[in-house]
This record gives structure tokens, sequence and C-alpha cells, in this order.
């Protein structure tokens, strides 16, 4: 399953040239291509008794900024792994004549995914790269929960809205959205960092990605990445089934997490949701409305990373939590 992506709430038609004034950039300004090598441990499948995260950082950045922002992005990784909920709210509405072949159809959905992950559980680096692109790449494990009590335990909390819109009148067209804010709550003593975070894609062609971190607004060159495993890294022929791929040209950072919060929203796909569902039909004009709400209470683990033709993969195992566990 290939999928470019990216979330939410209301979400305009964009032209070309709004595109161009979102991103800042000058319509014919060509992109800088930036080339880095990945080391051996992002294409190696991570230990089946660890739990293993990655936290990436955005380009350009200085060392100290860089590692800080791929070590919270980490604990987010960390949080989506413990428990997860998913909410989804999805309308379809149909309309054609009965006169006419035209048919005017629009498929709307939006998903809200909310995850933590307690001051108790900590994170162990195990090892961190500088890329040419200046992208900061660590690999942690999650180690066990501390028997230690807090009067008031605090969270890192990762809120999420994941948004699709897909418009079909004679050719279609897709509007992503995915955004996330992860912040500290009841933390006492030092709090970790806070990051907001949105991508926006346009029937997968126009980018726009903006976010903040720590209250510094992110800014963006044009730049356009592409990245090659280091020589001598251990390549499998992907299994990529299920799996959701998307384009590494802006980054690996918006690649992996908006391919990992699509792929955690399709549980509702196949898992056993709780489900409610509205329909109305209007025959003089055949008109049809569907209102579908869902939800889930799942956790994940990140078992490898695939990168094929410029497309991140996220391999990941999801689970079920029962009702009863929630």
């Amino acid at each position: 399953m290939t999928l470019t992506l990216c979330t939410l709430f209301l979400c305009p038609s964009i032209s070309a040239q709004n595109s161009n004034s979102l991103t800042g950039k000058n319509a014919d300004e060509i992109p800088i291509t930036v080339k880095s090598f990945l080391p051996k441990e992002f294409c190696t499948p991570f230990d089946e008794q660890k739990r293993v995260v990655v936290g990436i950082s955005d380009p350009k950045n200085d060392s100290l900024t860089g590692f800080n922002q791929a070590w919270l992005r980490a604990h987010m990784v960390a949080a989506l792994q413990e428990q997860v909920k998913v909410n989804m709210v999805a309308e379809f509405f149909s309309s054609q004549r009965e006169t006419s072949v035209t048919k005017v159809s629009r498929y709307e959905e939006m998903y809200n995914i909310e995850a933590g992950i307690p001051q108790t559980i900590s994170l162990k680096l195990i090892s961190s790269y500088i890329l040419s692109s200046g992208e900061t790449i660590l690999f942690a494990e999650i180690l066990p929960e501390t028997q230690e009590t807090l009067p008031k335990p605090g969270r890192l909390k990762f809120e999420c809205s994941l948004y699709h819109i897909e418009n079909i009148l004679e050719r279609g067209q897709h509007i992503y959205r995915t955004n996330y804010h992860s912040y500290p709550h009841n933390y006492p003593g030092e709090r970790p960092g806070e990051e907001k975070y949105e991508v926006y894609s346009f029937n997968n062609i126009w980018y726009t990605i903006t976010g903040s971190f720590n209250g510094v607004k992110s800014s963006r060159q044009n730049l356009k990445f592409f990245y090659s495993p280091e020589r001598g890294s251990q390549i499998e022929q992907p299994n990529l089934d299920g799996a959701v791929g998307v384009t590494t040209v802006e980054g690996l950072w918006p690649a992996f997490m908006t391919a990992l919060l699509w792929q955690i929203a399709g549980v509702l796909d196949y898992g056993n949701p709780s489900v409610s569902q509205v329909t109305d039909s209007y025959s003089k004009h055949i008109k049809h409305l569907s209102r579908t709400a869902e939800s889930n209470t799942v956790r994940s683990k990140l078992k490898k990373l695939v990168l094929v033709s410029d497309r991140l993969y996220p391999i990941i195992q999801i689970e079920q939590i029962n009702t009863s566990d929630k």
C-alpha cells in the first residue's frame, strides 16, 4: 500500500500559486538537492527482544537542537507503542441526476489519535548519527516501567489529527493533512520539550510543512532530500503488505511520522472497532449520504524501516487492546 500523506479540520482547495505562497518559495526557484547516506542500523531489522524507537530531527539544525528534537520525537514514537486511542468520523456523499451520467461524490474522513508516555517510563539511547542533510537520527530502547511513585506522575501527551478528503467530479482530488501536538502534562521538575507539526499534501504533488519546536517556529529551506543505504548495509527483499509508504523528498521525519500515523489509523479497517453508522438516501436525484464513527484502542511495535524508491515504510506490528484493558 503506497500512500502520500498528510491532517486536519477545514481543508480548502489549493492552486499551484497558493501552494507556493504557503511555502514561501518562488515558483521559478529550483530546489537544491541534498544526498545523504543512511547508517547500516537504519536498514537493519530491530532486535525482537527489545522495544526500539527512532527519533529524527529536521534538516539543517545545529547539533544540540537536532539531538533534542530527535530525542523528543523518539518519546513520541514510544508513546505510540503504549496505549493508543484511535477515533474516526467519516462521511460519504454522492449525487447523480437520473438523466445524467455525471456523478459527483465526496468522501471525507477525520481521525484523532491520542497517546501518552508516563514519566516512569524512560528511554535508553542506543546510537545517534548526523546525516549530510543535517538531520539527526537516533535509536533508543524503551526500558521497563519503574516502580517509582510520584504524587502526580507526569506524562508526555501526544495528540494527532489526520484528515483526508476525496472529491470526484470527472477527475479525483485528494487532500491529506497530518498534524500533531506533543507537550508535557503535570510534569514536576524539568519539563521535556513541546512541538507542533503539520504536513499537508494535495494530489500527492504539493507539500506544505509547518511547525514549531519549544516555541520557535521552524524554517524550511527550498531543498529536496534523497537517501541511500550506507555501503555494506543489510538489504532485504521487503514485504510491504499493509505498510504505508511516504516520499522522503521533504525529509525523513515527515515521511516516517505520517506513514506511521496513517498506518495506525488503518487499524479501524481490519480490527474490531466500536462502530456507529447513519445512512440517508433520496431517490429524486439519487443522493446518498452516510456517516460512520469508529473507535479502537491499540498498541504498536516498530519492527524495521524500509526505504524503497524514495519512499519510507515503517514496518509495525499492531495489537488491539481489549475493552477490559482500557
